[in-house]
């Protein structure tokens, strides 16, 4: 099981990446052009100066960190996307215009440039997509064709996978389209669950389209490894699916995926959140404190004992540390079966321990907040478990 974490902005970023590795809380990185630049400037070391750092202190680990570089074309082809600032210091589109794939040769253009930024840090060949929004549309099209066009120029490349709701939702034409990539037989997929909203938790009001992104994983990992990118604590439901690897970070940007994530517009969302995993929750920090004031022995076994953190550090370890804790009590089950019956346990324990925490009468802790945290995510669940019996 791997928790990587996706870039961020933050001028720290390096030296947390380095303690999450430190602290055995995270196995590596998901670096970026829209967060990272390609040369190192005050408060942001370069993708270079990322990649060496951290393979550098390898030997201070058990295993040597998994790096990737998503070039994020599928984000760079969004419309509203405007966070130029770092992506445009990039050579991604050499002989054609920023987003300009309208022809074989463009698709190949850019292909040939990602392929060469990722062999110029040593990391993993990790193709480019668009976003797609329905899977018999032309954005479909082009992602069969970039994804085709990748495996041509590498044929042992990752290949990547990013949709919005209604194309995770779209049933057996997702099906179809998908198994047309399938047949590239790449070695391991990158999937990207592009979110209609912003905001944290993830909106999981979709049950289809949570079935439909949790039917895919299933199916790829018949032959492929697959990375669950700004999976954050859905990890556990797609660790069922087969998913080995979750995406993750410290920000709202690098826990869930939106358009919004790229809009300068958007701002930072940087509150802090306590993870109480009894209730398969994250609770802000004055919300964990006015349960714990109401029911401290509750709260306590909420948290698994755990202090709510007293500081961002604290935060941010504890975070990842309840994630990979929680990851590993899915994968300890080798059958898909025992995965399914682990999760639906977990479910069961924490809609009890909802009952109990709603009639506390706690603020921030009621019916809305869980059918934000748990009713919305185990309904997609239980969706895509009916589908694969």
């Amino acid at each position: 099981m791997t928790v990587l974490l996706h870039d961020g902005k933050r001028g720290a970023h390096l030296n947390w990446l380095n303690e999450a590795l430190a602290e055995g809380v995270a196995d590596g990185a998901i670096l970026s052009p829209f967060t990272t630049p390609p040369i190192t400037i005050p408060y942001h070391p370069s993708a270079n100066a990322v990649a060496t750092q951290l393979n550098d202190a390898a030997s201070l680990f058990s295993d040597a960190p998994e790096i990737l570089f998503d070039s994020a074309t599928w984000a760079a082809t969004l419309p509203g996307t405007d966070q130029w600032d770092f992506y445009d210091q990039w050579p991604l589109w050499p002989h054609y215009g920023r987003g300009n794939l309208d022809d074989s040769g463009a698709i190949a253009d850019h292909v040939r440039a990602v392929f060469e930024i990722q062999a110029g840090l040593g990391l993993p060949y990790l193709a480019p997509t668009v976003c797609v929004d329905t899977p018999a549309g032309p954005a479909a099209d082009l992602a069969r064709e970039l994804a085709a066009e990748s495996v041509r120029q590498q044929p042992k490349c990752i290949l990547t996978i990013a949709g919005t709701n209604s194309f995770w939702r779209a049933g057996p034409p997702l099906d179809t389209h998908i198994g047309r990539i399938a047949r590239l037989r790449a070695p391991a997929f990158y999937v990207v669950p592009v979110r209609d909203r912003s905001g944290y938790p993830t909106d999981l009001t979709d049950t289809a389209a949570i079935a439909g992104w949790l039917r895919t994983i299933h199916s790829l990992t018949i032959r492929s490894r697959v990375i669950a990118a700004y999976t954050d604590h859905l990890g556990i439901v797609a660790a069922v699916a087969g998913a080995d690897t979750v995406g993750t970070g410290w920000d709202q940007g690098q826990r869930t995926c939106s358009p919004e994530s790229f809009r300068d517009t958007e701002g930072g969302r940087n509150t802090n959140y306590s993870p109480h995993p009894g209730l398969l929750a994250r609770f802000t920090v004055t919300t964990a404190r006015a349960l714990e004031d109401l029911a401290p022995t509750f709260s306590e076994a909420m948290r698994w004992g755990a202090p709510i953190p007293s500081d961002m550090r604290g935060h941010r370890i504890q975070h990842l540390r309840i994630l990979q804790e929680q990851m590993r009590t899915v994968l300890d089950s080798k059958q898909h079966t025992d995965r399914v019956a682990t999760v639906q346990r977990m479910f069961d324990g924490a809609a009890l321990a909802w009952e109990h925490a709603v009639a506390l009468g706690s603020q921030g802790v009621g019916r809305k907040e869980k059918a934000a945290w748990l009713d919305g995510l185990r309904s997609g669940f239980d969706a895509y478990v009916r589908a694969e019996s």
